[in-house]
């Protein structure tokens, strides 16, 4: 099953609920922050001895979810170089928590990676404030460069179909940084 246009929308509409829910009105987003307040548990993999780590990076370099029975619980790589790629990596799997995945294939994992981009640098606010600025894209949201990149993209496309046009579902996230 390809993923569709209807299921970005649906991950950009979680995110939104996210930051109307949570009362997020400004940025970079905490992350760390927003997952305690979900009931998350972050898991650094520094935390764990060489082996263990060793074991931790085979499953996933980046980090990965996991549904235990004590909880929710996000392991992240800590010792990345770029706290652009930990927030990115900590989003994504948020998405796989909230969206309760069973299995992580590659549809999935197209949907995680768009909507931690998304939870992160949402598209409107981009369009909304006219920020088209790759580094300042970086600074603002705290991104890497190749995510910058994404988000400007994706308000650049937007902005080619739509103009400047803030969708209906949109208005709340906007409405909380007026």
């Amino acid at each position: 099953m390809a993923v569709t246009k209807k299921d970005y929308e649906v991950m950009d509409k979680l995110a939104i609920d996210i930051y109307v829910d949570y009362g997020i009105s400004s940025f970079p987003l905490d992350i760390y922050d927003l997952a305690k307040k979900m009931g998350v548990k972050l898991i650094k993999y520094s935390l764990f001895d060489d082996v263990q780590r060793e074991l931790l990076q085979k499953k996933s370099t980046d980090g990965f979810f996991v549904d235990s029975p004590k909880g929710p619980l996000i392991f992240y790589n800590d010792c990345i170089e770029y706290q652009g790629k930990i927030n990115l990596t900590i989003a994504h799997e948020l998405k796989h928590f909230i969206c309760n995945d069973e299995k992580e294939d590659e549809d999935s994992e197209k949907l995680a990676d768009h909507f931690g981009r998304f939870l992160l640098c949402p598209t409107p606010y981009l369009i909304y404030s006219g920020i088209d600025d790759i580094y300042e894209i970086m600074d603002m949201f705290g991104l890497t460069y190749s995510a910058a990149i994404n988000a400007l993209n994706a308000s650049e496309n937007r902005k080619y179909y739509y103009g400047n046009k803030i969708f209906d579902y949109e208005k709340s996230l906007v409405d909380l940084f007026i």
